[in-house]
Order: C-alpha cells, then sequence, then structure tokens
C-alpha cells in the first residue's frame, strides 16, 4: 500500500473510531438526567456525527464550490421547514372551533361526597386526566354504600372480590 491510501485509510478509522464514541454518549445521555439540556446534548453530538461524515466521508472540505453549495441547500431546507413548523406550532389556537363540542368530563364537585351529584350528570368543560376520573368514581361510590356490595354490604377488593 502507497502511503496516501494508508493515510486515507487511517483518517477513516479515526473517524469510524469518533463516531463510536459520539453514538455511546448519545445512548449514554439517556441514563443521565439533565433535565431539557438532554434534547439540547443529544442535538449537538447529532450535529457533530452529521458534520465528521460531511466532512470525511463526503469530503467536502476538498469539493469545489458548486458542490459545497448543493451541499449546503439542504441545510437551508432543513432550517426553513424547521421554521415554518415551529411558526406554525406557535400560531396554532388553542380553543376549539365554535362548531366542536367540549368532551364530556364528570364534575369537580364529585371529588367532594356529599354535594349529590351523579356520575349521570355530567358538566361540559375541558378534559382532565385519568385521575380525574378515577377520583370521581370513588367518589360517587363513598357517596353510595362506600365501596360495599349490593344488598347485603360485603366489603369488595380492587378486583371485585368479596370479603
Amino acid at each position: 500500500m502507497d502511503d496516501h491510501l494508508k493515510g486515507e485509510l487511517r483518517r477513516c478509522l479515526k473517524t469510524w473510531l469518533a463516531l463510536l464514541l459520539l453514538l455511546a454518549l448519545t445512548a449514554g445521555s439517556a441514563w443521565v438526567h439533565l433535565g431539557g439540556w438532554n434534547s439540547a446534548l443529544n442535538l449537538l453530538i447529532g450535529a457533530l456525527k452529521a458534520g465528521l461524515v460531511a466532512v470525511i466521508y463526503m469530503e467536502l472540505a476538498q469539493r469545489d464550490g458548486v458542490i459545497r453549495i448543493a451541499a449546503c441547500a439542504g441545510l437551508v431546507m432543513l432550517f426553513i421547514l424547521l421554521g415554518l413548523s415551529g411558526a406554525d406550532y406557535a400560531t396554532r389556537v388553542l380553543w376549539r372551533a365554535p362548531w366542536q363540542s367540549p368532551p364530556l368530563r364528570p364534575s369537580l364537585s364529585l371529588l367532594a361526597p356529599g354535594h349529590g351529584q351523579h356520575l349521570g350528570q355530567m358538566q361540559r368543560h375541558a378534559p382532565g386526566g385519568l385521575d380525574d376520573l378515577l377520583a370521581a368514581a370513588v367518589a360517587v361510590g363513598d357517596q353510595h354504600g362506600g365501596g360495599r356490595c349490593g344488598a347485603h354490604g360485603r366489603q369488595q377488593d380492587a378486583l371485585g372480590a368479596s370479603h
């Protein structure tokens, strides 16, 4: 092998090892709790990997201006699409259209026993989570027998078995 080929092989091998190291950093960052910085760190690592591939494997550093412009055009399109997506997300209306009815959800007064409101009487307002629905069901159960089964008054566990 001549020296030029050995140098090329060595350069590609070093780049491959750097890409593997960056891959390990990406995988390892999933186990480190950095809050919102995890996403920023992973985007930075991804940009470094893309840069290594573009400069070393695609040899953009040695190409003429037209090839570099074509490669940059892809980045410009990516930023345009990201900008348009961000603008769409930022300008979305959070309220429903007038012809759409809001979803039904149990009233919050069901959470406090003794208000005399039943599960069949629903009020219209913003949707809640599963915890709200479960709490409402427990509150209605407490109003109507306290978790006891039928006329016999036997206590039930979570699976419905009588005791």
